[in-house]
């Protein structure tokens, strides 16, 4: 007798708060995202609310003054407040049912001129896999403005190192609402992919696994020359300068490489939908000022030196993905270049994967969800 097939099981449910806080560079508020299982968010409240029924009266007004103080660190911006007290929180206790203790945390650094909320269908997936997972808008991009005439710019100076110190901040934030065993992971794509690299070189002692997505690995000289003209075009016009040469150096010129495209941005997709989208989202594809130019240039100008490679933990974990047609990772190239860079460092714990037509945001892709499963699965691998 034939059985009836069983249907999938229903995904499960998955919450998203919205967290603040303090940016590096002093003065602009940073936003970030938080996607958590519905089990492991329902147990970080319930912790919540148990150790503000076990505070003692007579330190109410310690309390008081630490909750302030939190709330400077780590503002919720239109969320419930026992959803984001993190400073304040008690960890999910280690004896909490399997459901209720994540797999790990997935902490996402999104890439140029665009957001975090592009992310959500990649978080919640992996939120309903058990995953925690988290990510801010870098300084300049997404909400993490004054004003959206701030897209795109960053300290000439110090905004590579503000863009790191922001990432860090946020990794300190969530890791401290979980077991200390909880397993954190970073993940990067195109600019965040920079980030990653160059985190893992200066935090990577804290990483249990890091996943570096669209990816490149453009020539030190190169680097550094576009880094000298932005600085100097900064110098005679202002870090807020845009100039259209220096942008026609960079992203801009990705569209060269495809003259009868439909849009200049196909070079991101293959998908139209996603390109369409991406053009008329108004918090994307805007262009870098001279200062973040500067910055992008000084953060991928570090991450190709063998000085770099060899301070990332030669035991972390690293899954390297691409698009084959990716103009970023020079189709698979640069990718591959940047990989071996970390082998021969001693670095044996490294996977490469390029997907075949796949152009650089794979995870937007018609086929997204391979790519979905493939680090899902990875994560679980090496986990």
């Amino acid at each position: 007798m034939t059985q009836a097939a069983s249907s999938p099981p229903t995904p499960a449910a998955a919450t998203e708060t919205e967290l603040g806080y303090l940016s590096h560079d002093g003065t602009t508020q940073i936003r970030a995202l938080l996607w958590e299982p519905a089990a492991v968010a329902a147990v970080v409240a319930g912790s919540a609310a148990a150790a503000a029924a076990a505070t003692p009266i007579a330190a109410a007004a310690d309390a008081t003054a630490a909750a302030d103080a939190a709330a400077t660190a780590a503002t919720p911006i239109a969320a419930p407040a026992d959803a984001i007290a993190t400073a304040t929180t008690t960890p999910i206790a280690a004896t909490a049912t399997s459901s209720a203790v994540p797999c790990g945390i997935v902490q996402i650094a999104h890439g140029m001129a665009e957001h975090i909320e592009r992310y959500r269908p990649f978080a919640r997936f992996l939120a309903q896999n058990g995953f925690v997972v988290c990510g801010n808008d870098h300084l300049g991009h997404g909400k993490s403005v004054g004003n959206t005439s701030d897209w795109g710019h960053l300290p000439a100076k110090t905004g590579k190192d503000i863009l790191i110190a922001d990432v860090r901040q946020l990794h300190d934030l969530i890791a401290a609402r979980y077991p200390t065993q909880t397993p954190y992971i970073l993940f990067g794509h195109s600019m965040g992919s920079f980030i990653v690299r160059c985190y893992a070189a200066w935090h990577g002692k804290g990483l249990a696994a890091a996943i570096v997505c669209g990816t490149g690995q453009q020539p030190l000289a190169l680097s550094r020359a576009g880094h000298a003209l932005a600085v100097l075009l900064g110098m005679l016009h202002g870090e807020t300068h845009r100039s259209t040469f220096v942008d026609s150096m960079g992203v801009g010129g990705y569209a060269k490489a495809y003259p009868k495209a439909r849009t200049p941005l196909d070079w991101l997709s293959y998908d139209e939908a996603n390109v369409d989208a991406y053009i008329e989202d108004p918090a994307c594809g805007f262009m870098f000022s001279t200062g973040g130019y500067a910055a992008l240039t000084a953060l991928m100008a570090e991450v190709v030196t063998n000085q770099c490679a060899r301070a990332i933990p030669i035991n972390l974990p690293l899954l390297f993905i691409a698009g084959a047609d990716d103009l970023v990772g020079a189709k698979g190239t640069g990718v591959q270049r940047a990989a071996n860079q970390l082998r021969a460092v001693g670095h044996s714990k490294l996977t490469v994967k390029l997907y075949p037509a796949m152009r650089h945001e794979i995870l937007l892709e018609t086929k997204h969800q391979q790519v979905f499963n493939d680090i899902r699965d990875w994560l679980q691998e090496v986990l």
